[in-house]
Parts: structure tokens; C-alpha cells; sequence
């Protein structure tokens, strides 16, 4: 039996980890009467991150146009939904009709509620366009829906779209004390970022979010395209950073192994 590389072994560890993780929190969870992570629901990917995002974590999901960011959240709050975790979806692009169409192509309910689309916020905040305080609007939406409807999990669709929308005199500042606003309220928040090439963060996004997922493509020799998903950054968590396949298959996405022969 040939012997394993160091890398190899480090694999197995950070893997070993990562499973055990899971188990301690799973029990804290127990003890507490509720789960202290916020579960993706794609298959074999919660177990390489520890057992899901942590409670109050603020993450960003980036990668190109077309990868599927939307489609993987959209996914991720149904699921939770149905798990009796609070969602709420904030798009400052796509209608909430379009977003339900979305949902109804993946075999999920397209009648939620949990979808709030930016015709909305506009309605209920008639001066914003005057003032530009997209990020003030965003924390008194969020602070009144978590007050008469609970909020959870958190996801906002795009942060590209927020800055085109707001007036940013410091971007890195405003975000951060946006960040530490949504910490406080004890939301899960996950910001769809899009991202034509990974590590590119202008305004030091990467340093101030806790988690970072990446998706992007991937070719084979033949012509086709894959999915990968990895996981670069996720904190208080033992966790594989490495590429994986992305799938989806009768309802459910998943991943896999990342094909060697990719391109």
C-alpha cells in the first residue's frame, strides 16, 4: 500500500476535524434547544465545514455572473424554512416574481414569503432615492421584520447592487459597522457578491466578513462545464478549503470530488 503524502494526511486530519466539530456542536445545540449552526443543505457540504455556517456569522457567497448564486441561496433559505428557521431574501435587483420562478425551475415552493424585492422597499421608503441611504433603509426593514416575524437567516441579494445603489463615502467602514449591526441582532447573513475573478475584494470585503464561499466554473477536455464550490474562509471553524464539484440532481444539490482533469 503506497504510502500517503503529507498533504494527503493533512486532508484526512482537517476532515477528522471538521467531523468532530460537528458532533460538539450538534451536542451544544441539543443542550441549548436549538442548532448553533445554520445548516446549506448541500449534500456532503455541511461536513466539510464544521456542520453548517455559525450562528451570527456574516459570509459572502461570490463568484461569476450565470454560476447559480442566487439559485444556491434561494435553495439554502427554503430549506432552513422548512427546517423552522426564519428566513428572509432581500434583492435589490430581481423582482420577487422572477426570484419565484427561480425557485419553482429548482423544484421549490415558489409561493414563499420570505422574498422582499427592492419595488418594495422603495414603496415603504419614498426618500431614499433623494438621500441614498440604502444601508439605513436595509437596518430599519431588518430590525421591524425581525421584530413582528423573526429573522434568522439573512440573505442579501447583491452586494454589487448595494453599492450601486448607495452613497458610500468610506465603503469598508459602512460595511463594517453594517456587519457588526446584523452580528448584533444575532443573524446569519449571507451576501451574494458578484466576483469575475476570486480574491478580488476592492474594499476589503474578505476582511471583515467571517466566511467566504467561491463558486465559479470549471472545463473539461471535451467542452463541458462544471461547478465548483469551495469554502475559503469560515471562522471558529476546522474546515476544507478546497474545490469541489457542484451538482444538482433530482431536487438536491451536492459535491464532489473536483474532476483532475479539469482545465
Amino acid at each position: 500500500m503506497p504510502r500517503k503524502t503529507l498533504r494527503e494526511e493533512v486532508k484526512e486530519i482537517q476532515a477528522q476535524l471538521a467531523k468532530l466539530q460537528n458532533r460538539l456542536e450538534t451536542l451544544e445545540g441539543r443542550e441549548e434547544g436549538h442548532p448553533t449552526r445554520i445548516r446549506t443543505h448541500i449534500d456532503d457540504f455541511d461536513d466539510l465545514i464544521g456542520g453548517g455556517i455559525p450562528r451570527g456569522h456574516v459570509c459572502l457567497l461570490s463568484g461569476p455572473s450565470g454560476v447559480m448564486k442566487t439559485s444556491i441561496a434561494l435553495y439554502m433559505l427554503q430549506h432552513n424554512n422548512e427546517d423552522g428557521v426564519h428566513p428572509l431574501y432581500i434583492s435589490l435587483e430581481e423582482t420577487r416574481e422572477s426570484l419565484q420562478e427561480t425557485m419553482r425551475s429548482l423544484g421549490l415552493d415558489g409561493n414563499s414569503d420570505f422574498i422582499v424585492d427592492i419595488g418594495r422597499l422603495r414603496t415603504e421608503h419614498e426618500d431614499v432615492e433623494e438621500t441614498g441611504d440604502w444601508i439605513g433603509v436595509l437596518k430599519d426593514f431588518i430590525t421591524k421584520r425581525k421584530r413582528y416575524r423573526k429573522v434568522e437567516f439573512l440573505v442579501i441579494d447583491s452586494l454589487t447592487g448595494l453599492y450601486s445603489l448607495a452613497e458610500l463615502a468610506d465603503s469598508h467602514r459602512e460595511l463594517f459597522h453594517f456587519f457588526a449591526f446584523l452580528r448584533n441582532l444575532g443573524i446569519t447573513s449571507l451576501f451574494i457578491y458578484d466576483q469575475g475573478e476570486e480574491g478580488r475584494y476592492p474594499n476589503r470585503e474578505d476582511s471583515i466578513a467571517d466566511g467566504l464561499f467561491h463558486m465559479g466554473f470549471h472545463c473539461l477536455p471535451d467542452g463541458s462545464v462544471r461547478l465548483k464550490l469551495r469554502c475559503a474562509k469560515l471562522r471558529h471553524t476546522g474546515h476544507s478549503m478546497d474545490y469541489h464539484e457542484l451538482r444538482f440532481e433530482n431536487g438536491r444539490f451536492s459535491v464532489g470530488p473536483l474532476s483532475s482533469s479539469s482545465l
